[in-house]
């Protein structure tokens, strides 16, 4: 039940055959033509498949096994379709037997992407081709980082997280940055990962973190003892686990400039004169995100800018104390934030008439 092809032709019906006598041809039609099979036909080939090898390969030895005596050419390129980019058609080198009675030939092609080989069959040669082996090594391809997220930027807020300012009882920014990343290797290697951080103009990174090497893609950063002011993380993505000295491949992804601010805002120039408040809050590195006040420790009321925008790290505000409390003696508590979740509360007395 085994089946091959004797002759290939271009036309797509075979009307005729006469293979009985001295003469053996078959006729075609669409469009009719004569084909005479035996003395004078070329030896019979075969070519393969343009094999991919996902990368530029260096190829080593090639393993034939078959019966008889057979031809062996190969050629490279670094197209899928062969072109005339490609290299010529090369006779490959015998270089001995290998176990089982295959035999082992050098190809004679240049490193390229794509492999082709072609088997000839000499004369009367009746063999029989069990398998052709390849051996090759692709050029390792560099690691690609697709995405470095150091605190919430990714999704739009502030790098540090900041609390809910009216009901929150924090006074001060968080002391953890959660750092995340995507990375992948085209070729399938693990990757190990490592991170560093520096302040904004400097020239040399510091490493981050306790653990030299990660294989996770997450990791937290802890910038309590880092002087405020704006930084950038570095990540260092490397297939070294994977492949040897000289073949490892490593890529590195540098993040947006990322403020660290541990500073907490104040209260400039507090004037209460009963029933009108005014002051100016402002901070160093943070964008002033809110003003609440609070009459003898009671309910919390937010505060507008004068200017009507949270925008700038000096706002102004201008408000009134309502509801009206009763004559005598009361305490203001003014809470000021900024945009990195530090908070400020002071507090004045006053006297209503």
């Amino acid at each position: 039940r085994a089946t091959a092809i004797a002759q290939a032709v271009q036309e797509r019906q075979v009307l005729s055959l006469a293979l009985t006598g001295r003469l053996r041809a078959f006729g075609t039609g669409d469009g009719g033509a004569l084909y005479v099979l035996g003395a004078g036909a070329p030896p019979p080939t075969y070519t393969s498949a343009a094999h991919d090898a996902g990368a530029s390969a260096r190829f080593g030895l090639l393993t034939l096994r078959s019966t008889g005596a057979i031809s062996l050419d190969t050629r490279s390129g670094n197209t899928a379709e062969p072109d005339k980019g490609w290299s010529p058609w090369r006779a490959a080198q015998p270089r001995g037997a290998a176990l089982g009675g295959a035999q082992r030939l050098t190809p004679r092609c240049p490193p390229g992407r794509y492999f082709q080989y072609r088997l000839r069959w000499p004369g009367a040669s009746q063999a029989i081709v069990r398998e052709v082996r390849l051996h090759f090594t692709a050029s390792n391809q560099t690691p690609i980082i697709k995405e470095l997220v150091v605190g919430e930027i990714g999704s739009g807020k502030t790098p540090v997280q900041k609390p809910s300012w009216l009901a929150g009882q924090s006074t001060a920014a968080p002391t953890e940055v959660k750092i995340s990343w995507k990375a992948e290797d085209p070729d399938g290697d693990a990757l190990v990962y490592r991170l560093w951080f520096r302040a904004l103009g400097d020239v040399t990174w510091r490493r981050l973190g306790d653990d030299p090497v990660l294989t996770a893609t997450q990791a937290k950063w802890k910038t309590d003892s880092l002087a405020d002011g704006w930084y950038e993380v570095r990540l260092d993505a490397s297939d070294e686990s994977s492949n040897g000295a000289g073949r490892l491949q490593k890529s590195e992804k540098i993040s947006p400039p990322v403020l660290v601010d541990h500073g907490k805002p104040e209260v400039v120039g507090l004037r209460v004169a009963y029933p009108m408040v005014s002051g100016l809050a402002r901070d160093r590195f943070s964008r002033i995100t809110g003003v609440a006040y609070s009459l003898d420790g009671k309910l919390w009321r937010q505060v507008d800018p004068l200017d009507g925008v949270w925008d700038e790290e000096a706002e102004r505000f201008d408000f009134r104390i309502s509801p009206a409390p009763r004559p005598g003696g009361h305490t203001l508590l003014l809470r000021v934030f900024d945009e990195a979740g530090n908070a400020r509360i002071v507090k004045q007395a006053f006297r209503v008439p």
